[in-house]
């Protein structure tokens, strides 16, 4: 399997991220040695069949929806590393606190 290392700029951000992209996953990191994942504008992984995780700084991080969603439809939401859980009600996600109110707290 071969892989392509190349460079990316992050919209949100800025920062050049580096890219190793393989005929099927694609990681993006915030170090050139490529230990820490990381991506404002997007997903650090996404697989071809459809799992992709959001990563900030190397911890799962995503407010605007989850930071993992599984190829099956699965998606499990964290902010700052941390697992939120949701419950859905009335056509709407709830959980203890809001997205916003933990965004609030970072």
């Amino acid at each position: 399997m071969a892989r392509t290392y190349t460079t990316y700029k992050d919209k949100v951000s800025g920062e050049t991220l580096y890219v190793s992209q393989s005929t099927d996953f694609t990681e993006y990191f915030k170090d050139k040695a490529m230990k820490i994942l990381h991506r404002r504008d997007g997903p650090s992984i996404e697989y071809d069949n459809g799992y992709k995780e959001w990563r900030v700084n190397g911890k799962l991080h995503r407010l605007d929806g989850p930071a993992v969603e599984g190829e099956d439809g699965y998606k499990l939401w964290y902010v700052d590393g941390l697992r939120i859980t949701l419950m859905y009600s009335n056509g709407r996600y709830e959980g203890t606190r809001s997205l916003q109110d933990l965004q609030d707290d970072l």
